[in-house]
């Protein structure tokens, strides 16, 4: 489907992330403007018009916007973007997420508060503002318990704490990266962690995937190492987290917006987080591959207001069973173990989707998911043979 080509899209990132949009976008005619704060980002040579400036510095992006009559803004993958995305477009008409519903979905203190209000169950919680109201809070739970940035992304600053020795520095480590400058405290849920993504549409809930989300408990602590689709749980528990994300979206007066509800299940689900775009760590992909629709042409063209939105994007050949394998520091401990020559060989392997890796000198250590260097997609008829097919063409890229 192409548009008039006289229409120009605002992206807000540039990143290995937020390629598909501006690449998706050309596809759909469109001009594209980008920002990015890292000048040599690939996004940058697929661009129409390239800014190297910040997300944060808003006035500046607002004189782009004007500069080049801007028909709509997006972002995927990031959570800073979207208050910025917000902002213009409630400013100037365009469709997003209104200023409070951007506000609840990337502040995880309003957040926790909109899920309290509303009886949507949520691990207990505590805004820190003292050390010894921190400890009041920590003796009433049980141990170990999760610090979290109020404002942030990509698992950065979240630790989890078994011994209060530890409790004031992970404070402060939070805080310096909350954008915010605030920090969350909040009981530690076991369970298995369970991904949906969504579109709010119509005052409906089209539900796209529901999978596995399988993290490190020890060093590296929230970064998802595997996903799975379809997820493990039980049908009677899906149906029950069903309920709860068509009641967030009557709650919140959402519209035209993907969602990505994330829950801990145990006796009953219960509603870590919950972001208002399209995610990140190639849920994207996930997504897509499970339901036939592309979550990110979604995002772009109701961003530029189009009509018949799903007749242009569900055509996505879908696959039963979806393994997104991430590879970090504890699968290679140095580059020399990776055979980067055999990795072509590995992607023409059968059940293979997608292999990708950073360009890296040395392997990082694990602290969040910027830590992840790698990826490998696989399917099949089941989670154990996408699971296999992915082993293989692992066998073949690997050294030792």
């Amino acid at each position: 489907m192409k548009t008039k080509k006289s229409k120009t899209i605002l992206l807000l990132g540039g990143g290995n992330e937020q390629l598909p949009a501006i690449l998706e976008a050309k596809k759909f005619g469109y001009k594209v403007v980008c920002i990015d704060k890292d000048k040599d980002c690939i996004g940058k040579k697929y661009s129409d018009f390239f800014y190297h400036i910040s997300i944060k510095q808003t006035k500046k992006i607002e004189s782009i916007f004007k500069k080049h009559k801007i028909k709509g803004v997006a972002s995927i993958c990031s959570d800073i973007a979207v208050p910025v995305v917000s902002y213009l477009s409630n400013k100037y008409k365009l469709s997003s997420l209104d200023i409070k519903q951007s506000k609840i979905l990337t502040n995880k203190f309003y957040m926790k508060k909109f899920f309290k209000k509303n009886n949507i169950r949520t691990p207990n919680f505590h805004l820190y503002k003292n050390l010894n109201l921190a400890k009041k809070f920590i003796n009433k739970q049980k141990l170990p318990i999760i610090v979290k940035p109020s404002v942030s992304f990509g698992q950065k600053g979240v630790s989890k704490i078994s011994d209060l020795k530890n409790l004031r520095k992970k404070i402060i480590d939070a805080k310096k990266i909350s954008l915010d400058k605030k920090v969350i405290i909040e009981n530690f849920e076991k369970g298995i962690e369970l991904n949906v993504v969504a579109i709010a549409h119509n005052k409906k809930a089209i539900f796209l995937s529901f999978s596995d989300r399988i993290i490190y408990q020890d060093k590296g602590f929230g970064i998802a190492y595997e996903h799975r689709h379809p997820s493990s749980i039980k049908i009677k528990i899906i149906k029950k987290i069903k309920l709860i994300v068509k009641r967030i979206i009557k709650k919140m007066n959402l519209n035209n917006a993907v969602i990505y509800p994330q829950f801990i299940i145990n006796k009953n689900p219960q509603l870590i987080e919950i972001a208002g775009r399209v995610p990140g760590g190639y849920m994207r992909e996930v997504s897509m591959l499970a339901s036939g629709i592309d979550p990110v042409k979604f995002q772009i063209l109701t961003a530029m207001q189009e009509k018949n939105i799903f007749s242009k994007i569900k055509n996505v050949p879908q696959k039963k069973s979806i393994y997104v394998k991430f590879f970090t520091k504890k699968d290679f401990k140095i580059i020399s173990d990776i055979n980067f020559k055999n990795i072509q060989k590995a992607k023409s392997k059968k059940g293979i989707y997608k292999i990708f890796f950073n360009r890296i000198n040395k392997i990082p250590s694990l602290k969040d998911s910027s830590s992840r260097f790698g990826v490998l997609i696989s399917y099949g008829k089941n989670i154990k043979e996408s699971k296999l097919n992915a082993d293989r063409a692992i066998k073949i890229i690997k050294l030792k």
